[in-house]
C-alpha cells in the first residue's frame, strides 16, 4: 500500500504542476508579456520534468505518456494540459517553422487524447479545429 500512495502522490504532483503552468502562462499571455510566458513554461518543463520545449515538440503523445510515467487515467489529463500549452505556445509564436511544429505536436496530443480517453471533450475538437485552419493558412502562405 505505501508504493501505491506514493505513485499517487506523484501523479497528483505532475497535474497539479501542469494545472498551474498553464494557469500561469495564460495569466501571462493575457497580461502582455509573451516573453516572460514562453520562458516561464520552458524553465517550468526543465525544472519539474527534465524535459526542454524542442524534445517534447518532437516525441510521440505515447512516448510524452510514458516520460510522465503516470497511470493512463492520469496520463490523460497531463497530456490534455500539455497539448494546451503548446497549443497556446503556438499562438504567440513568430516564426513560422516553430509555430508549425508546435501547432503539429499539439494536434497529435489532441488526436491522441480523442482516440484513447474514454472521455469526451468538444474542446479537444474545438482547438483541432483551430490549429488545422491555422496550419492550412501557413501552408497557403
Amino acid at each position: 500500500m505505501p508504493q501505491y500512495d506514493y505513485i499517487k502522490n506523484q501523479i497528483d504532483e505532475i497535474g497539479r504542476f501542469l494545472a498551474q503552468l498553464v494557469s500561469d502562462f495564460l495569466r501571462m499571455k493575457k497580461g502582455g508579456e509573451p516573453k516572460e510566458a514562453v520562458s516561464l513554461v520552458q524553465n517550468s518543463l526543465k525544472e519539474h520534468l527534465n524535459l526542454s520545449l524542442d524534445h517534447l515538440i518532437q516525441i510521440t503523445p505515447e512516448e510524452t505518456v510514458i516520460l510522465l510515467k503516470s497511470e493512463a487515467p492520469a496520463s490523460f489529463i497531463h497530456l490534455d494540459h500539455l497539448a494546451k500549452v503548446l497549443f497556446h505556445l503556438a499562438d504567440m509564436e513568430n516564426e513560422r517553422e516553430q509555430k508549425i511544429k508546435l501547432m503539429k505536436q499539439s494536434a497529435s496530443f489532441y488526436n491522441y487524447l480523442l482516440d484513447k480517453d474514454p472521455i469526451y471533450s468538444f474542446e479537444r475538437h474545438q482547438k483541432l479545429g483551430k490549429i488545422k485552419t491555422s496550419l492550412e493558412k501557413l501552408a497557403s502562405k
